[in-house]
């Protein structure tokens, strides 16, 4: 059902915050990225739109309200080799993570593109990604691999958050469909 991710998030993940902007908004939010799980997907926050979308893939109806969810995972260089098994992911010698990805999906399918920055504080460094959103249920590693977010490598992490002293920022701007 198009609308039960709304109420699920809403009875059933009562810690994760909702965030209602516009098409084209410029939304910042802070980040500690060492509060992420590892090989497992994190929903930061979720978006809402109060206007409808114009057009969606796979749908007649000329407007739809989406539910969308800024994602993010830490992921092991052990689960890009591995693939998705669920093997012990304990490995003796890696750090507690060595990529994380952060990316926007939603419970329709949509043409509309996203825009990720992340950023110190200060905003001395700054990465950012435009592209697609993803289908609620694509899986974090195959959008690693095929670059559908935006990634940062352990060593951007680490001095970007001057070694977990600082969160980080992070910009969302969900554009109209084109």
């Amino acid at each position: 059902a198009v609308s039960s991710v709304h109420s699920h998030f809403k009875y059933e993940h009562k810690h994760v915050p909702i965030l209602s902007t516009t098409l084209g908004a410029r939304n910042e939010l802070e980040l500690n990225p060492y509060t992420l799980e590892i090989n497992h997907p994190t929903c930061i926050v979720l978006i809402t739109l109060p206007q409808k979308l114009e057009k969606a893939a796979d749908h007649d109806e000329s407007a739809l309200n989406p539910t969308m969810l800024l994602m993010a995972s830490n992921i092991m260089n052990n689960k890009l080799t591995r693939g998705n098994d669920d093997d012990d992911d304990s490995d003796v010698g890696l750090a507690p993570f060595d990529k994380i990805i952060f990316w926007i999906c939603s419970n329709i399918l949509t043409q509309s593109k996203c825009t990720l920055a992340i950023s110190t504080i200060c905003k001395s460094i700054r990465i950012k990604y435009y592209g697609p959103i993803s289908p609620i249920n694509d899986n974090y590693i195959k959008l690693y691999q095929e670059g559908k977010g935006l990634i940062l490598h352990q060593l951007q992490i680490l001095n970007m958050t001057n070694y977990g002293k600082k969160r980080l920022a992070i910009d969302v701007i969900i554009h109209k469909e084109q």
